[in-house]
């Protein structure tokens, strides 16, 4: 910014060598600076957009009207030469008014929110004095003016902008070092007015006008630049948050709902066994006793699933976990055919029923009045369970997405979350599910398992 500003002054000082060129640098050195002023407020602008406060508001409300009532002023100078020239007293005399309202945007940033939109408060003010100043130059008799008067004025105009340096100090919801720099580029940016009048052309006072424009141009705009940064980075560290706590939530939900997907198709099954042994007046001694064998130990899932589940990996008794889902499910109306063949495997029991029980939950839901089946077998180093229905088996459209979360096939009343549970989990205990069309109709899941470890030493020796 600093290179920005400063080129175009050298440029005009060096095609010429002649005193005066320093002379119209410094008049016009607005034209590089008061931009620069345009660019800080629009800079600022962004950063209460971002971050909000009402002091920043006022601050940008107060930094375009200065932007555009110094370049109007230019501008008249430029095209307005000898009027301007001929009314200096009239000119300070609408500097001084202006000093008076930037004054009073200051002090009101500490005591009001600003009701209107800062760029558009801004513009209005400088386009205000911008209207005085042109009427006055078209209309106005030059008042008559010393050298003396003058330079009083232009005390008085600078003491006006030390007391807006004092309380842009004392602005409670700016950075201090925010507050130091805009502080300072106030005294700054009207050391050239300061010492414009008298009119006493110097080098030494050409010298301090250009570089005081240029320097507090620079400061202001990187002040701008940085409480931009600042508001970004803040805003982005708050969107962060703000996404890892929706992922939180949305983590915390979807666990909920996968427990009580699974806490429904359990008390299902609970509630069907109940009303078979209390309100079934044929049901056989022996019958009822199985039913409340599946019921205590359904019931024991059920409090464990409610509360911490177990972690560890251990030795899964297959028929142990599988027939009181087979009962519970029976208990339900559904047709289910197993035998027990006292294989074990490797993982955690209340997972390996939990995905058993999903799978027969979708073969009633997607076959209703098909037989499930469900077969253990050896593969190798694992233990498959096969739970195979006869039903319409896995469209094609679905084959590729079927375990996502939320997936479901057309006409499907399900919520698209079992299966996705059911690979999370196996994937958890170093198993896997996988599914297959069966040839004459229906589907095939295959749940592996690690087979446990005496249990697959036993069999491999038999096979020797």
């Amino acid at each position: 910014m600093l290179v920005v500003v400063i080129v175009p002054q050298l440029i005009t000082i060096a095609v010429s060598t002649e005193h005066h060129v320093l002379s119209d640098a410094a008049e016009l050195s607005g034209l590089v600076t008061f931009p620069v002023v345009l660019g800080a407020a629009v800079l600022i602008y962004f950063h209460w957009r971002i971050a909000g406060g009402m002091q920043t508001a006022w601050l940008t409300a107060g930094l375009t009207a200065v932007a555009v009532q110094g370049i109007a002023l230019e501008g008249l100078r430029l095209a307005e030469t000898e009027a301007v020239g001929a009314r200096p007293g009239w000119m300070m005399i609408v500097d001084i008014a202006f000093a008076a309202i930037l004054l009073s945007v200051v002090l009101m940033a500490e005591r009001t929110e600003l009701p209107f939109d800062p760029i558009a408060t801004g513009l209005a003010i400088g386009l205000v004095f911008t209207a005085a100043r042109y009427l006055l130059i078209e209309t106005a008799q030059p008042l008559p003016s010393n050298t003396e008067l003058l330079v009083s004025w232009s005390l008085a105009r600078f003491a006006v902008y030390l007391l807006i340096a004092y309380a842009v100090w004392h602005l409670s919801g700016i950075p201090d070092w925010a507050r130091a720099r805009l502080a300072l580029a106030a005294i700054l940016l009207n050391i050239n007015e300061l010492v414009s009048f008298p009119a006493s052309d110097g080098l030494a006072r050409n010298i301090a006008a250009v570089a005081a424009d240029l320097i507090g141009a620079v400061m202001l705009c990187s002040m701008a630049m940085a409480l931009l940064r600042l508001s970004i980075g803040t805003a982005t560290q708050a969107v962060d948050e703000l996404n890892h706590r929706v992922h939180e939530v949305e983590a915390a939900v979807r666990a909920d709902r996968e427990r009580l997907h699974e806490i429904t198709g359990t008390v299902a099954g609970i509630a069907s066994a109940s009303r078979l042994i209390h309100q079934s007046p044929n049901i056989s001694a022996s019958r009822k006793s199985h039913l409340q064998r599946m019921l205590s130990s359904e019931i024991g899932r059920l409090e464990r699933l409610m509360g911490d589940r177990p972690t560890e990996v251990e030795r899964v008794d297959l028929d142990g976990t599988i027939w009181p889902l087979v009962e519970a499910h029976r208990a339900r109306g559904h047709r289910v055919e197993w035998e027990s063949n006292g294989m074990k495997a490797a993982g955690r029991t209340d997972d390996v029923a939990e995905v058993i029980n999903i799978l027969l939950n979708n073969a009633a839901a997607h076959a209703p009045g098909a037989v499930a089946s469900i077969e253990v077998r050896r593969n190798e180093g694992n233990v498959e369970i096969h739970v195979s229905d006869s039903g319409p088996g896995v469209p094609t459209a679905m084959s590729d997405r079927m375990f996502e979360w939320g997936a479901r096939g057309p006409g499907s009343t399900g919520q698209g979350i079992g299966l996705n549970v059911a690979q999370r989990l196996m994937n958890e205990q170093d198993g896997y599910l996988r599914v297959v069309n069966r040839p004459r109709g229906g589907s095939t899941f295959i749940v592996g398992l690690p087979a446990d470890g005496e249990d697959h030493d036993a069999a491999h020796s038999a096979a020797q």
